[in-house]
């Protein structure tokens, strides 16, 4: 896989390294989606994939803008494989959260989110030019 591509999306989703499972699998889907992209789009792919740190950060400013496609279904196709993994159960089922705890990331949610949009948002326009 180019430049460790499935191994940065990975990373920035569930903040561990990827297992080999899951890139052998995620391999054919990337390839098969990256055939029906234009030149265009991979480019720009690969500079975001090669520039830029937090690629969810992108991916969520990206989603929100409607840009970056390419991106966003490599993302899906990441979480797609990864909840099938028994270590990722805590990233997807959270059992331990109490009242306190779940009000207060509720209240947070919103400005993490504006936070990882701007910082998505400048990373794109900065980095990828």
């Amino acid at each position: 896989m180019k430049n460790g591509e499935a191994a940065k999306i990975y990373r920035s989703i569930f903040r561990k390294d990827i297992p080999g499972i899951v890139q052998q699998r995620f391999e054919n889907p990337s390839v098969k989606l990256e055939s029906a992209f234009p030149e265009s789009d991979l480019i720009k792919y690969r500079k975001i994939i090669d520039r830029i740190s937090d690629l969810a950060a992108v991916e969520y400013a990206s989603r929100i803008t409607g840009t970056n496609q390419l991106l966003i279904k490599k993302f899906q196709i990441m979480i797609y494989l990864g909840e099938c993994m028994p270590g990722n159960f805590n990233v997807f089922i959270n059992e331990k959260r109490g009242l306190i705890r779940t009000l207060l990331m509720f209240t947070t949610i919103p400005f993490n989110s504006v936070y990882k949009f701007i910082k998505g948002f400048l990373a794109l326009k900065i980095k990828t030019k």
